[in-house]
């Protein structure tokens, strides 16, 4: 038998192989229980980067691709309406690309703008529609080009020192050029950078062969692989090699603190993707060599359709790069997509919920809880000064404070839309790990450090019985507001908890009974406390408290409590 003959029968038997194995992975094997959210890529990650000053623009009020003027006539150009824009010529990326990033630096002087252009440097507000400063097209040849997408800033990842801003990638059609605008009004950006990502093989040499392999084994590895679940609470994360984190642009060693508290992101990316892990690639070059991160900043990430994806290198308690100021003892639980109007899905939220329920629980560390917790917020100087108080364990990024002074951080993460669902995320992670001993008294928001002087409850009387039935009573109540803030009638409302004799929580939150009126410092209210017995018979400490709605927990600002022991029989 010849040379030509074993070739024939060698590709014979592998073409029976594989198909054999398609057969097996797709009738022979369990399937994922949620939507096939991608796998890694065949080859490494293929990026390059073109950075262009402003005087590379040339002024155009259509979308007609205009020329590039010189540096002389650029810098003449008047600010002008912000409908009027500054075009590049079409950019040649010198590969296939299917993300492209956009970031863009300010001037530090020498070319301020006009003391009547806009503030901000990202938007224009013109009635109920927000225009960006910066939009991207692009085309496969350079003629025929895409519409224009709009890149907004990310403050997450802005870099303060070199006064550069970052928009996060973003996914588009197979192309080799791009071209950018900048609203001629938006004097101070000094240049544009645009960074051309191929996460997908768009590069690679085609052999049929090798992809059909490669999504066998992709198919095989997804169906055979047992995930990784986590503590008692049972959740599956999916880890780097799934996805397929480029070791070649891992840049950052791992660092380890124990993780005490979550903080919840979005990443601020499409919503209407279909490959995550394509996604979590694009994100991962962009974090890890663009920003200069040294790997992808989150810790966890979390796809539409449910799935938990493993981020940073180095597993349990690593540090990231999530949250200025807050990286050492947090884990960065993000979100993937833009949940700033659009509503996350029910599956993302219960998955971060039980990510969350899982990892700190394991630690004994309560999801509603609020314990001490030391950060560091940047001073005017831009010396960094270490900040303890009593924040939750649960947080959202725009809650974690990292300039001193500040009321919040300079962020609107994780998105209104999941912002107002993290009270459900932490009710949600809090019910998984019932059972476990609580640990500090639940709240929304971080405690200011002037709250606690501001607020103040002295519990003067009560009449509370020291057995209950199976049906509610009323308590009278007396309080005082010994604090130098007035408790505003539907803002401040009195709560209590219930503990068995063995100081487990029973139940966390217990009815509210509103203030009778506006009560002023030093003023004192009485009250009829409507109280629910606990859920089963026995001994238990009844734990009254006054709550902020919205805000915080009298007892997280280590304010009074009332503590009375009843039975329920």
């Amino acid at each position: 038998m010849g040379p030509r003959s074993l070739s024939l029968s060698a590709r014979r038997r592998t073409a029976a192989f594989v198909i054999a194995l398609l057969a097996l992975t797709a009738f022979g094997l369990p399937q994922p229980a949620v939507a096939d959210p991608g796998g890694p890529a065949l080859g490494p990650t293929v990026a390059s980067e073109v950075r262009q000053p402003r005087a590379a623009l040339a002024r155009s009020s259509s979308d007609d691709v205009a020329s590039a003027q010189s540096a002389d006539a650029v810098s003449a150009l008047a600010w002008s309406s912000p409908d009027e824009w500054l075009v590049s010529a079409p950019v040649e990326a010198g590969q296939l690309f299917g993300h492209i990033g956009v970031h863009w630096t300010r001037y530090e002087g020498g070319a301020p703008p006009p003391s009547d252009a806009p503030t901000e440097d990202e938007a224009h507000v013109d009635g109920d529609v927000t225009q960006w400063d910066i939009e991207v097209r692009t085309s496969t040849d350079g003629r025929e080009w895409s519409q224009w997408y709009e890149a907004p800033a990310d403050h997450d990842m802005d870099d303060e020192e070199r006064s550069e801003h970052y928009a996060q990638p973003i996914p588009v059609e197979p192309s080799r050029f791009a071209q950018y605008r900048v609203r001629e009004s938006a004097t101070d950006i000094a240049d544009v950078a645009l960074t051309f990502m191929d996460v997908s093989d768009l590069n690679a040499a085609p052999d049929p062969v090798a992809s059909i392999l490669a999504d066998v084994a992709a198919a095989w590895r997804r169906a055979t692989t047992p995930l990784a679940a986590s503590a008692a609470v049972t959740v599956a994360v999916r880890s780097r090699s799934t996805w397929g984190a480029d070791p070649g642009i891992l840049r950052a060693a791992p660092r380890y603190s124990p993780w005490k508290k979550a903080i919840v992101h979005h990443t601020v990316t499409t919503n209407s993707y279909s490959d995550a892990a394509a996604q979590l690639r694009s994100i991962y070059y962009y974090h890890s060599v663009t920003r200069r991160w040294g790997d992808i900043g989150y810790t966890y990430l979390v796809d539409k359709w449910g799935n938990v994806w493993q981020g940073r290198a180095g597993g349990e308690d690593s540090v990231g790069a999530h949250a200025s100021g807050w990286n050492t003892g947090t884990m960065g639980v993000s979100t993937l997509g833009d949940f700033s109007s659009a509503r996350p899905t029910a599956t993302m939220t219960d998955s971060v919920a039980k990510l969350i329920a899982a990892k700190l629980g394991a630690r004994r560390i309560q999801p509603m809880g609020a314990d001490t917790f030391t950060h560091h917020e940047q001073t005017r100087t831009g010396a960094w000064v270490p900040v303890t108080s009593k924040v939750p364990n649960v947080l959202g990024h725009r809650d974690a404070v990292d300039k001193v002074g500040a009321r919040g951080a300079a962020t609107a993460c994780p998105g209104t839309r999941l912002y107002a669902l993290l009270e459900t995320v932490r009710r949600t992670a809090q019910a998984l790990v019932s059972g476990t001993t609580w640990a500090a008294a639940p709240a929304v928001k971080p405690v200011p450090a002037a709250a606690g002087e501001q607020l103040g409850v002295k519990w003067v009387s009560d009449k509370t019985p020291w057995g209950l039935g199976a049906v509610p009573v009323t308590v009278p109540l007396t309080i005082k507001n010994t604090g130098q803030l007035p408790w505003i009638q539907g803002l401040v409302n009195v709560a209590y908890h219930w503990y068995d004799d063995r100081g487990k929580l029973a139940v966390w939150d217990g009815a509210r009974t509103p203030l009778p009126a506006d009560i002023a410092p030093g003023k004192e209210a009485r009250l009829e406390v409507r109280v629910l017995p606990p859920p089963r018979t026995g001994r238990f400490k009844l734990v009254y408290d006054l709550v902020w709605e919205g805000q915080w927990w009298f007892s997280s600002l280590d304010e009074e409590i009332l503590v009375r022991r009843v039975t329920r029989r």
